[in-house]
């Protein structure tokens, strides 16, 4: 009872700081814009040197389990910002593709040939129903993967998990270009903050709430792919594994 209210207090904690941080965010976007106007000038002088700076760090913090979101944005804003919308976002996609198939493989591997009894051992303790993923993948390896990428579970949690099965690499990778969707969630709020930079007074307030709708929009969809793969993975126990919690 006191481990469930634990989480809870976090949850709400997260919930609340997020709120607040898009809150301010929203308040004090013309700041926030003006003082990266520096930093744009000079990005827009090194293209190659600050896109290769933001994929490192990319790579970096999905490898080190961090939380990537906002990271992915930046990525995608600056390859936006320098080469306008087509082909900026193709290359700010390609780039944010890469970055999470390259994180999420140096994870694997980690987990597989440094951390393996470390990841069993947590597991085993702290999540045993997710042994239903170990052996699913050991039998559906692509199918799982796939599933797994678009449904709501944590991917640093599913990269170690994964690293403990029999899956082969190439069904790794091929089955994590099912977080393409969750990219594309960035790749929108980063195309529509890079046109709130173009305009001026009422205009911008106009696109903030055209961002707002887009991305609830954008969201809804995302989060209904992810309920309907988690479904689908609920429903692979019924062949002979155990249900799926968060």
């Amino acid at each position: 009872m006191k481990k469930t209210n634990c989480k809870l207090t976090v949850f709400i904690l997260l919930v609340v700081i997020q709120l607040a941080l898009f809150t301010a965010f929203l308040l004090y976007f013309n700041t926030i814009i003006g003082k990266v106007e520096e930093t744009l000038k000079w990005v827009k002088l090194n293209k190659i040197t600050s896109l290769s700076i933001l994929f490192i760090l990319d790579i970096i913090t999905i490898a080190c389990l961090l939380p990537t979101p906002i990271l992915n944005i930046i990525v995608n804003y600056t390859s936006i910002y320098i080469y306008s919308i087509f082909p900026g976002a193709l290359i700010g996609f390609c780039l944010s593709l890469s970055a999470v198939l390259i994180g999420f493989s140096l994870s694997f591997f980690i987990g597989k040939f440094l951390l393996k009894s470390s990841v069993e051992n947590y597991l085993n303790n702290n999540h045993p129903n997710i042994q239903a993923i170990v052996k699913a993948a050991d039998t559906q390896g692509l199918k799982i993967v796939f599933l797994l990428r678009l449904s709501p579970l944590p991917s640093t949690l599913v990269n170690y998990a994964l690293s403990i099965t029999n899956i082969n690499i190439r069904d790794f990778v091929l089955g994590t270009f099912g977080c393409s969707m969750k990219i594309i969630v960035g790749l929108y709020a980063a195309g529509t903050l890079e046109s709130l930079t173009d305009n001026e007074g009422e205009s911008t307030i106009l696109n903030i709430a055209m961002l707002i709708i887009g991305l609830a929009s954008l969201l809804g969809v995302v989060v209904w792919i992810g309920v309907m793969a988690k479904h689908e993975l609920e429903n692979i126990k019924g062949n002979g594994y155990e249900r799926i919690n968060d």
